[in-house]
């Protein structure tokens, strides 16, 4: 009985449940993945529709394969060059409103961003309105809550808390894929919408009760031209850039497999049979993270999830992508994992705030230069080998990240 307790009370969702303002934020982090698992995860498909049936581009001299992709593309294009335009104005509008308020302002404009992708297909000028809004709230949202993650937590175990917060995610977000698409089958994308819009609603229940002391820390055009110019913070840069590419590149895969299967709620079942699976593994991986500080696995999973992108260039079947989606998912929980511990100890301080704006203005840069790659690419072929060719060397990136002494650069410019 003794071994039990002692077990139990080194369960990852454990250590952050006496941390009042840390158990509210990991509420509202795992009704916002809810939330993007229901609402965001067919999303690519619901706009390379709104291009293959001409509603956009529909004049143009592309085929309906090539309007959907660069449809697609360019959603994300003017999505992130909002991002890193605004990121600083956000960042000081921010430092004035405090951080709880910060993430109220972000759901405020989800509500207007889930709204326009409600009408646009009637009316598709709203998908610019979608995008736009959806940009600004990431910037009001994601380098708070980052923000807060790293200041709140205690540093000896980010690995677990990560690992706790992964494992709450997957449990809850596993039926999710399958539910998406059951309704938007049997109802609509428009129907996926209105429950973002719900979910939208009682997570702003939870932030309201939140009790965040804003810290001391301004953002600047000029301190992030002094932080990304740094030539010794080339490789972290680009491991950031890697982590986006990897993610956007995950994000519309399912939209392959939709047009290999052509059905949504396949889509969703294989997607739900995969989390299910990787959520055994983070159980087990997250107390292993914080008592680890070699890097060999971190590679190894790095170098395996790369060859994995690489087979997805030959896969054509269901059995073949069940069988890719579980290999990935099960290598890049310890992997991403790993990456998100020593990429938020490093912003741990004073500066945690402009590290993560920064951060965000560094990946704005590399999305922009990879969607308007996929632009160029797809107005000439119809191949789907140069997105997996991306993932995988998107991966490798990721290994450029910094830890140690030269972490210690990343506070350097402020």
């Amino acid at each position: 009985m003794p071994k039990l307790v002692t077990m139990l009370s080194h369960l990852p969702f454990l250590h952050f449940v006496s941390d009042r303002n840390l158990r509210l934020l990991y509420t509202v982090r795992v009704i916002k993945d809810l939330l993007n698992r229901i609402t965001l995860f067919f999303l690519p498909i619901f706009i390379f529709v709104m291009g293959y049936d001409g509603l956009l581009l529909g004049t143009t001299y592309l085929t309906a394969l090539q309007r959907g992709m660069v449809l697609l593309a360019l959603y994300f294009i003017i999505n992130r060059i909002v991002v890193l335009v605004t990121a600083v104005p956000i960042g000081k509008i921010i430092y004035k409103v405090g951080f709880s308020r910060a993430m109220i302002y972000s759901y405020l404009l989800r509500l207007i961003s889930f709204a326009a992708l409600m009408y646009s297909q009637q009316f598709p000028w709203l998908l610019l309105v979608a995008t736009v809004f959806e940009a600004l709230q990431s910037n009001f949202f994601w380098n708070t809550f980052f923000t807060i993650l790293t200041n709140q937590s205690v540093k000896t175990e980010i690995g677990s808390n990560l690992g706790g917060l992964q494992l709450m995610l997957q449990l809850v977000t596993a039926i999710s894929p399958a539910l998406a698409g059951f309704v938007a089958l049997q109802f609509g994308f428009g129907a996926l919408f209105l429950i973002g819009i719900g979910l939208l609603l009682i997570s702003m229940i939870f932030i309201m009760q939140m009790d965040i002391h804003m810290i001391h820390d301004q953002v600047s055009w000029t301190g992030f031209w002094q932080w990304f110019d740094q030539k010794s913070l080339g490789n972290h840069h680009l491991s950031i850039i890697g982590r986006y590419i990897n993610d956007v590149a995950l994000f519309i895969w399912p939209l392959y497999v939709f047009l290999l299967l052509g059905s949504i709620d396949k889509v969703g079942f294989l997607y739900t049979i995969s989390l299910f699976i990787a959520m055994i593994l983070t159980f087990f991986i997250s107390m292993y993270l914080d008592k680890t500080k070699n890097r060999k696995p971190f590679f190894f999973s790095g170098g395996v999830m790369s060859m994995i992108w690489i087979a997805r260039t030959q896969v054509f079947t269901i059995w073949g992508i069940a069988l890719v989606d579980i290999m990935e998912r099960l290598t890049a929980n310890y992997h991403w994992l790993f990456y998100d511990m020593v990429f938020i100890r490093g912003g741990r301080g004073e500066h945690a705030f402009s590290y993560f704006v920064y951060r965000e203005m560094v990946m704005s840069i590399g999305a922009i230069i990879f969607w308007g790659s996929l632009v160029a690419f797809f107005a000439v072929t119809t191949s789907w080998n140069a997105i997996f060719i991306f993932g995988g060397i998107s991966v490798l990136l990721s290994l450029l990240l910094m830890t140690g002494k030269h972490g210690k650069q990343l506070l350097a410019a402020r």
